[in-house]
């Protein structure tokens, strides 16, 4: 698995010419309906974090059809966007030192791979009452899992971000969910490693 990693690392910082020197961060937001304002802060985030760290931005694919507004603001952005129609997002997470997502299945692939996380909050500059059901379903297991990692709503703040990378009790953290939550039992990671207490049809809603 380490070698692999290795592999798929050298292939990302090749891909989008990063420095080898710094650390590899994947944004991997799920599907979610968002104010531009709210949009337009997270691009400027991102673009203000990937002066220190190299950075992949992977839209959600459905982004594209259903919030074309959210799809072009990234798309005129200074960002390094991965927009590959057939990329194993499984790739991304396993080259990856963090990841920072918001939802969905990006958290339960991430902690099942071992990797370090971080929540985007960025609902907090959102209206509750027009976010999505999904985002604030206490039965979803991504809703679950998030109360357990650790979260920030605003991006720019580098030192918490350099704190995670470094903080070797997340990773302790990680395994121990990934024990309560997964199983090894089957290779299907998607349909099979959620124990039986958790139906996999209800973790996205």
């Amino acid at each position: 698995r380490k070698v692999s990693e290795v592999f798929l690392k050298k292939k990302f910082i090749n891909k989008f010419n990063f420095d080898v020197k710094k650390k590899l961060i994947v944004y991997l937001p799920t599907l979610s309906s968002q104010k531009k304002r709210v949009i337009e802060n997270s691009v400027s985030e991102l673009e203000n974090l990937s002066a220190y760290y190299n950075l992949i931005v992977r839209p959600h694919p459905k982004d594209k059809d259903l919030d074309k507004q959210k799809y072009k603001l990234f798309r005129k952005s200074k960002l390094k966007l991965d927009l590959y129609d057939g990329r194993n997002t499984s790739e991304l997470i396993s080259a990856s030192d963090l990841i920072i997502s918001d939802g969905g299945s990006t958290l339960l692939e991430s902690i099942y791979l071992k990797k370090k996380l971080i929540i985007h909050n960025w609902q907090k500059n959102e209206n509750l009452e027009h976010l999505d059901k999904r985002l604030t379903d206490k039965n979803r297991l991504d809703i679950i899992i998030r109360a357990n990692l650790p979260g920030k709503d605003n991006l720019n703040d580098i030192n918490y971000i350099k704190k995670v990378l470094n903080d070797k009790s997340l990773i302790k953290k990680i395994k121990k969910l990934r024990s309560r939550y997964f199983s090894d039992n089957n290779k299907n990671l998607a349909e099979n490693i959620i124990k039986k207490k958790f139906k996999y049809e209800n973790l996205l809603g």
